[in-house]
């Protein structure tokens, strides 16, 4: 798609056809899932990091089943959550973990 016609939800879009802070971040998130080089094992690999690091519990029971049926290992998620254990301590790892090994 070129710059006449970007696609709805990216950054190009938004920058011409305006819209609320609300509908302009509406557009972005929903143009991730989308608009990225990253597979869905991959981007469910970074979601499973961050929300560790954020000690994000509901989103850890969210992302982690995606996280498995796009074909990520449960030794990968442990890895991902191992490495945000550096940056945003162990309390992540300690919600995150359970929920991997216990329920799925």
């Amino acid at each position: 798609m070129n710059d006449a016609n970007p696609k709805p939800g990216t950054v190009a879009y938004v920058g011409k056809n305006g819209g609320t802070p609300g509908q302009i971040f509406a557009q972005f998130v929903g143009s991730l899932a989308t608009d990225t080089v990253l597979t869905p094992r991959e981007r469910e690999l970074v979601y499973i990091g961050i929300h560790t690091a954020l000690n994000l519990e509901n989103s850890l029971r969210a992302h982690i089943p995606r996280a498995l049926q796009a074909g990520a290992t449960k030794e990968e998620l442990a890895a991902a959550m191992m490495i945000a254990v550096a940056n945003g301590g162990v309390n992540g790892a300690l919600i995150g973990l359970p929920i991997l090994f216990e329920e799925h």
